[in-house]
């Protein structure tokens, strides 16, 4: 059987902890509400409702230029569990409704797979992510209570009503803290904003575990881990003659740049699994890892440092980029296109090269 899902984002409280509209403020620059709705949509989700209540004049083209549709909840201020109603009311007839409020934004689209992985091995439950021992955000909410919540007017919302229905939960272990982090106040918002950054730039164990998770196979990953260090070891380099590269986005985007290497078209594919964990920046570096201009003169950035490092490797082989242009030419096909791509790429590589050495006033090598 395939299920219907449904996203609902209660989105219409007055803010009044916060002082400011809680869906409209940035966070890795997006709007919240906003990166909701692309996280959602990157789970595989088209039917996104955003219950908008206060200042709905300003969240509602918000939310439906990023693709959800919007509910008015006129009775937002008696409290959330009018608009957890009117979402439920407007995701009818969905099978399962994640309920997401706006003010709890980095979980990650990985974690709204794995639950709905885990609702199709017992459908009909409601499933819970925990991290650390701990319930979080989203519940998986299953058709089967809609009438029962829709009727509920008793005290401490929607979760109070849940703990009645712990016959029905289903527990999911999942590797996500964002599932715990709400901003209901400007404090709360300064350490999602600084848990987001910290977030781009997970350990190398936690890396190397998402190659494993992926199945990469071991030349690949050897091929990763060298990458991470060579292109670490070229950006400090860089901010000793003045720079201010990121080491930790170049090492997590040198180990994860190949994520997607056993798959047709890598570095779009790479990309796209980097965005469903999360992983924005690294994703962005991802994308490009393969294919790139660089101008004389241009600003360097992690991006560019990635793309150089993996062009001078053969394997975990430092090799000059001549000696890689020759390999890779000999390894393609003699059409004109190909050979056209393959010289491109490299003149790229050799324009970066050449800003590194200028700023470093020596050969690279």
């Amino acid at each position: 059987m395939k299920y219907r899902y449904a996203a609902v984002i209660p989105a219409a409280g007055l803010s009044s902890r916060m002082g400011q509209t809680k869906a409209l403020m940035e966070i890795g620059g997006l709007p919240v509400i906003v990166r909701l709705i692309r996280m959602i949509r990157l789970a595989g989700l088209s039917d996104i409702i955003a219950v908008t209540g206060h200042d709905s004049e300003k969240i509602s083209p918000v939310a439906e230029n990023a693709g959800a549709r919007t509910v008015y909840n006129p009775d937002y201020p008696e409290g959330m569990l009018t608009s957890v109603k009117a979402g439920i009311r407007a995701a009818d007839p969905a099978d399962a409704v994640f309920m997401l409020p706006v003010d709890i934004p980095l979980v990650t689209a990985f974690t709204l797979i794995s639950m709905i992985e885990r609702y199709e091995e017992s459908p009909g439950r409601i499933v819970y992510p925990v991290f650390n021992g701990r319930r979080g955000h989203p519940p998986l909410i299953p058709s089967v209570i809609f009438n029962d919540i829709l009727s509920y007017s008793g005290k401490g919302g929607l979760r109070k009503f849940l703990e009645a229905d712990e016959n029905l939960s289903s527990e999911l272990d999942i590797d996500d803290p964002g599932i715990l982090r709400d901003m209901d106040t400007s404090d709360n918002y300064s350490q999602l904003v600084d848990f987001y950054a910290e977030c781009q730039c997970p350990k190398p164990d936690k890396c190397l575990s998402l190659l494993e998770y992926y199945r990469l196979p071991k030349p690949v990953v050897k091929h990763s881990k060298k990458t991470a260090e060579l292109a670490a070891d070229i950006g400090s380099r860089l901010n000793s003659a003045g720079l201010e590269l990121s080491i930790p986005l170049l090492r997590t985007s040198g180990l994860l740049h190949d994520i997607a290497k056993t798959r047709p078209d890598h570095a779009a594919r790479g990309a796209g699994l980097l965005r469903i964990h999360g992983l924005d920046k690294a994703a962005d570096i991802t994308a490009v890892h393969m294919d790139r201009e660089f101008k004389a003169g241009e600003t360097l950035s992690e991006a560019s440092i990635l793309y150089l490092a993996d062009k001078l490797l053969s394997g975990c082989e430092i090799r000059t980029l001549d000696e890689r242009r020759a390999e890779s030419l000999a390894k393609k096909a003699a059409l004109p296109e190909i050979i056209e791509a393959v010289n491109r790429r490299f003149d790229a590589a050799e324009a970066i090269r050449d800003e590194v050495e200028r700023i470093l006033k020596q050969p690279l090598f």
